[in-house]
């Protein structure tokens, strides 16, 4: 007797190939058995008539662990609501492991006060462990951040690292990648990471090369220098011969927004010669960016420190604004979003901010990363919805939601979140497959399941095929959609009928039963 049988459903394998219909059964977490099982017997049968069965959704760029849901709420249900099975976190350069001094969790700053939360781990090891032991809803993997181990050698330096920093640098990632990390993030965009050379990248992507890890990369530039910044990760990916995955790929500002398809391709070219580059997005004109990005690249180098030090030399404040005000970027649309801030910021533009301070938003900018010492996140629109749609169509792209966890329940209405947090995935299906006809069913589902299971090189993950992890989403073709938006953020998507992971029913009828089934997933 099998533990579940799903019966009667079409099934979007995950592979990108034809839908077809079949039953399928379940035993000790895994797929064992597809095809007419209209004779067997099981524990639990769940009739999937006029319903579709695919792959649990894979996020590889989710935020949940440096948002500190991990531990705050290991329900983590407004992930569940999306069909989302497995997060991988540890992105753009920063993870939670591992810690072995202080200086190492400022990567972490962007998104919480870190002066607030508690470390009892060091090694990756360590933390892998203690993830394990908040028994997630969902299946976590994380890679190693490149900044967060600098941080650890060289605290708030912009600079080369020496011989030995190197050599120590190393063999942290060694570490990391033997005690599970999947692989190696460097966030090139942000003001630490922004100090790492192209040859530093190279030779720790050989490193990762070395243990068949990923190396995940976003770009140093999302604006005017957008096409070089691709070209640099192009350049990184074909010297150091590792598997390199472009996080949440973007072009910002209207005048840049023609670049993306130089940028895609040439990762088309290059691919086709043998380099294996990938690519996410999520389904959003909105970004959830950090508010230092939008100043001069010259006010931001040198680190945190020095950007701050220039931002209180009057002076140099009054030549930032006024920079500002000449590139053409109108903030006053944006949002402040991070939880740690006060009410004054809550529903609030920086068009607001700015009229009730009688100051212009170019000021109000820089007074906010001057309180907040640079700690600061908007939600603002800057993306083209054209490029949405190119980068959706494109083969080598992967869909994320490059958000965090957040339960309804439990979260302040007032708080500012991305909808993405919980929208991505059905927003990806129901407006841009079923109501845009971007692309194919098998082709979202591919982009949401195999393919990020194949680049993350998780093992027996990411399809609906015999003695794979029965990671399982039912879903209603028809009314499959997201709800979330920017004034209301907070609402769960509709459409994802049953969620099982590991073989363990954890959404039935759109609601959570409370199961959670999720597993550590390491480097094998």
């Amino acid at each position: 007797m099998h533990d579940i049988i799903i019966k009667n459903g079409t099934i979007i394998d995950g592979s990108g190939e034809p839908m077809y219909q079949a039953d399928l059964a379940i035993n000790n977490q895994k797929i064992t058995k597809i095809g007419d099982l209209s004779q067997d017997n099981a524990k639990e049968i769940i009739d999937a008539k006029n319903l579709y069965i695919s792959p649990g959704f894979i996020d590889i760029s989710n935020r949940s662990d440096m948002s500190w849901q991990i531990f705050i709420d290991p329900t983590l249900e407004g992930l569940l609501h999306q069909g989302i099975t497995t997060i991988i976190g540890g992105n753009v350069g920063s993870s939670l492991a591992p810690i072995y001094n202080k200086d190492m969790l400022l990567s972490a700053q962007k998104w919480i006060d870190v002066q607030k939360v508690n470390v009892n781990w060091q090694s990756m090891k360590n933390f892998l462990d203690v993830v394990e032991s908040y028994n997630l809803s969902v299946n976590f993997g994380t890679l190693v951040g490149h900044s967060t181990l600098r941080r650890g050698l060289i605290g708030d330096d912009y600079r080369d690292l020496s011989k030995t920093e190197m050599k120590s640098l190393k063999k942290h990632i060694k570490e990391s990648l033997k005690q599970g990390a999947l692989g190696l993030s460097s966030g090139l965009a942000y003001v630490h990471g922004r100090s790492i050379s192209e040859e530093e990248l190279v030779e720790v992507g050989k490193l990762v090369k070395k243990y068949n890890g990923l190396h995940i990369v976003n770009t140093r530039y999302e604006r005017d220098n957008f096409v070089k910044a691709v070209e640099e990760i192009i350049q990184i990916a074909s010297q150091s011969g590792v598997r390199t995955h472009i996080s949440h790929l973007k072009v910002i500002d209207k005048k840049n927004w023609a670049k993306m398809a130089e940028a895609l391709e040439m990762i088309d070219i290059v691919n086709e010669r043998g380099l294996n580059l990938s690519f996410d997005f999520y389904p959003y004109t909105h970004t959830g960016s950090v508010l230092y990005m939008f100043l001069p690249i010259w006010a931001t180098e040198g680190g945190k420190k020095v950007m701050l030090s220039r931002l209180k030399n009057k002076e140099i404040y009054e030549r930032i604004a006024k920079e500002m005000d000449k590139q053409g970027i109108d903030l006053s649309s944006a949002r402040v979003f991070n939880k740690s801030y006060g009410s004054e910021f809550r529903n609030k533009t920086l068009g607001d901010l700015a009229k009730s301070h009688g100051k212009s938003v170019s000021k109000v900018v820089l007074d906010i990363l001057l309180a907040y010492e640079g700690r600061a996140m908007i939600l603002f629109e800057s993306l083209s919805e054209e490029n949405i749609i190119r980068k959706m169509q494109d083969k080598n792209s992967i869909i994320t939601s490059n958000g965090s966890a957040y339960s309804k329940d439990k979260q302040e209405s007032s708080h500012v979140i991305h909808p993405r947090s919980f929208g991505a995935f059905p927003r990806a299906l129901g407006l841009y497959t079923r109501k845009k006809e971007v692309m194919s069913w098998e082709q979202v589902i591919h982009k949401s399941t195999g393919k990020v299971a194949e680049q993350l090189n998780l093992e027996k993950r990411g399809l609906i095929k015999e003695n794979y992890f029965a990671d399982i989403n039912i879903f209603n073709l028809e009314n499959i959609i997201d709800k979330a938006t920017v004034e209301n953020p907070m609402i769960y998507a509709k459409g994802i009928k049953h969620v099982i992971i590991n073989g363990c029913m954890v959404v039935q009828d759109e609601k959570f039963i409370g199961t959670r089934s999720g597993q550590v997933l390491r480097r094998s």
